[in-house]
């Protein structure tokens, strides 16, 4: 398990990745392989979960936030308030573009233009409800609950992605 781009000779080896899970010791293995520490897979959580409120909370809705342009700066303004929160913790992220980068791109996709990705007209119905914002901040917050709490079944995948975030984090706390 490592980051470079998977292949999968067949749909059953990528289903393999993103669905089976992997028996404990592997998990535990690979924890200790790649120096993963408890601690900091708690901090990432936290940091991503109070992303995942503060990007839900402020925002105003299409009506206020129309363009990129809009979009960009509600996420900057999100991503610092958060990043200033944990400084006040004594977490340091200032050199986080790669974090931010991840994640920007993450919220776009998943929540911004969430609506215009689906053509299914009853989604798009359902997603125009005013309960929108909070299925999916349900679903975010599931997804990253699975990837990042230490002692619960994983994928491969859930720990590829973990890994990828891991070690943007740890590089930008060692830095700091």
């Amino acid at each position: 398990m490592d980051n470079k781009r998977k292949s999968f000779g067949s749909i059953h080896e990528f289903y393999n990745y993103i669905k089976r899970p992997l028996d404990d010791g592997d998990v535990r293995d690979f924890y200790s392989f790649n120096n993963v520490k408890k601690e900091l897979i708690k901090i990432i959580n936290d940091f991503i979960f109070s992303l995942i409120d503060n990007i839900h909370s402020t925002y105003l809705g299409e009506e206020y936030i129309k363009s990129k342009d809009d979009i960009e700066k509600h996420f900057e303004w999100c991503f610092n308030k958060i990043v200033n929160d944990f400084k006040k913790e004594e977490y340091h992220f200032d050199n986080n573009q790669h974090i931010k980068a991840y994640f920007y791109d993450y919220f776009l996709n998943t929540f911004y233009q969430r609506p215009q990705i689906i053509d299914n007209d009853e989604s798009l119905e359902y997603l125009n409800k005013e309960n929108s914002n909070e299925f999916d901040e349900k679903w975010a917050t599931n997804h990253w609950n699975e990837i990042f709490t230490y002692n619960t079944n994983k994928t491969e995948h859930d720990l590829d992605t973990m890994l990828t975030l891991y070690k943007m984090f740890e590089s930008c706390l060692i830095k700091c």
